[in-house]
């Protein structure tokens, strides 16, 4: 068991993922309710179970992924982290009460299969660029996590882009996760508001890209309920290899 101090001081990049709007030079950080991304979380997990991992193991991914409540970075708190065997390459990571998963640790990461290569139904050209993305509140998130690089085609069931590789813990998947949210304020007439809740596997087929990386991703819609949509995503490197699939 461990204890992490969770803070604007700690995790500065979370200046930029801050959920309310406030005047420049607002002297109260809380106000702006900085919370830590799903992602991060994630990094920050991993982070852990490697502290019982041999060492140079590589991170091949996550299974059930649960986030259950906000984790504010203001004010400052510390949470307790357990980590515990699930098998052999397994380490289960609880983040207090706000996260769980299971990190998938090995000594190196499979081949990485073909990507899908079925297009998008009904495509058709982004009403709203990447920079519009951020400019225009569409997305809340600063610099730090605005990551999408260019939204190229909307379809029926699904959206592709482009992300850039951004060096912060967790930023590259967040940028994933707000293209997969993009396409649920283009095309769902009510409740466009959406935040990642559950993830049920993440996988990586090699390292990170490398910071500022561009990274080609696309998400496809699975199923739209009333409260949930559910899908999945694929990212491609640079030599247009499968990446991660989530």
């Amino acid at each position: 068991r461990l204890r992490l101090r969770v803070s604007l001081d700690a995790l500065p990049c979370v200046r930029d993922h801050c959920v309310y709007l406030q005047p420049d030079g607002w002297p109260e950080d809380s106000d702006r309710f900085p919370v830590v991304p799903m992602t991060t979380m994630l990094e920050l997990a991993a982070d852990a179970a490697r502290r019982c991992a041999p060492p140079g193991a590589a991170l091949l991914g996550y299974d059930d992924v649960r986030a259950m409540r906000w984790l504010p970075a203001a004010p400052a708190l510390d949470v307790e982290v357990d980590v515990r065997a699930d098998g052999p390459g397994r380490i289960r990571v609880g983040i207090g009460p706000y996260a769980s998963v299971v990190v998938l640790l090995g000594p190196g990461h499979a081949r990485p299969p073909a990507p899908d290569p079925a297009p998008l139904r009904d495509p058709g050209p982004a009403p709203v660029s990447a920079e519009a993305l951020y400019r225009d509140r569409w997305m809340f998130h600063g610099p730090r996590f605005a990551g999408v690089h260019e939204v190229r085609t909307v379809g029926s069931d699904g959206i592709h882009g482009v992300l850039r590789a951004l060096p912060d813990p967790g930023a590259l998947l967040d940028a994933a996760g707000q293209l997969f949210g993009h396409w649920m304020q283009l095309r769902l007439p009510v409740d466009r508001l959406v935040f990642p809740a559950t993830v049920d596997r993440i996988r990586f087929y090699g390292p990170p890209p490398p910071p500022h990386a561009l990274v080609t991703a696309t998400a496809r819609i699975r199923e739209v309920s009333d409260v949930t949509v559910r899908g999945d995503l694929e990212l491609l490197d640079a030599a247009d290899r499968l990446w991660a699939r989530i």
